[in-house]
């Protein structure tokens, strides 16, 4: 995950705060896949990608 990539202080603290945004849009999106991964118990830096390919919700 491109957060754990980030060594600057600022850009890390910049994709913080986009994050929560993407998961929004996810959760919008694909409200079904979205229950799924979230019924793994992510980490909060877990990457969804998997659970989101060509045949979401």
């Amino acid at each position: 995950m491109l957060l754990e990539r980030v060594t600057l202080s600022a850009e890390r603290a910049r994709l913080a705060l986009l994050r929560p945004t993407y998961l929004d849009e996810f959760e919008r999106r694909h409200p079904l896949t979205f229950a799924k991964w979230l019924e793994t118990e992510p980490r909060g830096s877990a990457d969804p990608a998997k659970y989101f390919d060509a045949h979401a919700d």
